[in-house]
């Protein structure tokens, strides 16, 4: 079973000396934000996690091992790569949620409008399956003139700071 699993030296660490670690999904990386703003928030997660003392672990699965701690050339790798497949998890034990920060907040009714529009031209377009949500981003981002991908980003990098903050209280 150990042979699926590739745990970073940095994580591995942190295991052994009971630090705290912010597991990190690496879904936005591979369908959730496009390239190269995706590289860019990855990073900035880790970063935000880091500098509220915990250890980032991004997870992901690059050439059938699950990895826990990506390197920057995993995230190059899942940035880049057309044919990533989507893993879920449904067995998380603990879900926080957080607000986008205020000055990245956006009015709902643009939100509802630029959602509708862009289901509207899905539909038109026959785009469905794994081809619908990475089609909606972009449609949506294209109409909010990347409102809602600074909104998103925002989010992503907010959450990040809290999970640092609480995986750290956890070991205080």
């Amino acid at each position: 079973m150990h042979e699926i699993f590739d745990i970073s030296k940095k994580v591995q660490e942190a295991i052994n000396r009971k630090k705290p670690i912010v597991a990190l999904e690496s879904t936005l990386i591979s369908h959730g934000l496009p390239y190269p703003e995706n590289i860019k928030v990855a990073n900035e997660s880790i970063k935000a996690v880091e500098d509220n003392g915990a250890i980032a672990a991004t997870i992901g699965i690059i050439k059938g091992k699950v990895k826990i701690g990506l390197s920057e050339e995993d995230i190059q790798i899942l940035a880049k790569e057309k044919n990533v497949q989507k893993v879920s998890n449904h067995n998380i034990n603990l879900s926080i949620f957080n607000k986008v920060p205020l000055e990245k907040a956006l009015n709902k009714n643009d939100v509802e409008k630029w959602i509708n529009n862009a289901t509207i031209k899905a539909d038109r377009n026959n785009i469905s399956g794994k081809e619908l949500t990475p089609f909606l981003i972009k449609e949506i981002n294209e109409q909010s003139k990347n409102e809602t991908l600074n909104a998103n980003v925002s989010l992503i990098i907010n959450n990040a700071n809290l999970a640092g903050k609480i995986a750290k209280s956890f070991y205080s």
